[in-house]
């Protein structure tokens, strides 16, 4: 493919398929897009996953969870780069600006850039989704957004402030610590009414613990989290507490549970 205006995909470039699921690449300004189209494409019933840290997500999926999923498209949003997380990106596009007296807590969170989620959800909603969409030539059934740690954050973020399109969340082990909790406090008042998603999935392993060693959001503050959006009208919440799993090995069971029950 030539190289398009800057608002449209370019570089597309197929990958090794994962089972009988076409994998291919394309960019859109600084973000990559990882398209893993079903094998007899897609169609009227089709899902649409999109997945946040595509690098890491798109090849942690497995043969055997795709297999029984023929309908199944998926999305990674990504970035340019040659291998794992871009840490400098990700925690400027998934963080919400945190309040103004926070200093970053213990992780010293605010050395990265941040503050970015406002500015990544337009462009998740103006220009990633439909450039995907465009080029897996599909208008799908439901659309779901996946998210791990600060991705996890970034979903809460775009559940509070109404995302458009999309009917379903996962957010696995989301950094409810980042601004001293400022998302559970938001999420305190959100009215499910206001946006289109209607089912909220929040996982995390029980046993998930900073490089430190410090318990920053664990499942006793997630189950709060649930129990509180539950008693909202019009979004159905469940939590999924992985037994023996610290916060990598989340990563991969979220997905699993993901594409499972998408």
């Amino acid at each position: 493919m030539s190289v398009m205006d800057a608002d449209q995909p370019r570089a597309f470039a197929p990958l090794p398929r994962i089972a009988e699921h076409r994998v291919a690449v394309a960019d859109v300004g600084e973000h990559r897009l990882f398209l893993v189209s079903p094998p007899a494409g897609t169609g009227p019933g089709t899902t649409v996953l999109y997945l946040l840290d595509g690098n890491v997500a798109v090849p942690a999926l497995r043969p055997e969870w795709l297999a029984g999923r023929p309908q199944l498209a998926i999305v990674g949003l990504g970035y340019p780069v040659e291998a794992g997380f871009d840490v400098e990106r990700r925690s400027r596009d998934y963080t919400p600006p945190p309040p103004a007296d926070w200093d970053g807590g213990s992780r010293n969170a605010l050395r990265r850039p941040h503050g970015g989620a406002g500015d990544f959800l337009d462009l998740l909603e103006t220009r990633l989704v439909a450039g995907a969409e465009a080029l897996l030539g599909v208008d799908p059934a439901r659309r779901v957004l996946w998210g791990h740690s600060y991705g996890g954050l970034f979903c809460l973020f775009a559940l509070w402030r109404g995302i458009g399109g999309f009917e379903a969340i996962h957010a696995a082990s989301p950094s409810l610590w980042w601004g001293d909790g400022m998302m559970e406090r938001a999420l305190a008042d959100f009215d499910p009414a206001a946006g289109q998603v209607r089912r909220l999935d929040l996982s995390m392993g029980d046993s998930e613990v900073s490089s430190t060693g410090e318990v920053l959001s664990g499942p006793d503050r997630l189950q709060r989290l649930a129990a509180g959006l539950r008693r909202r009208p019009g979004l159905d919440c469940s939590v999924s507490i992985f037994a023996g799993a610290g916060h990598r090995q989340a990563f991969d069971l979220s997905l699993e549970r993901l594409v499972a029950t998408a």
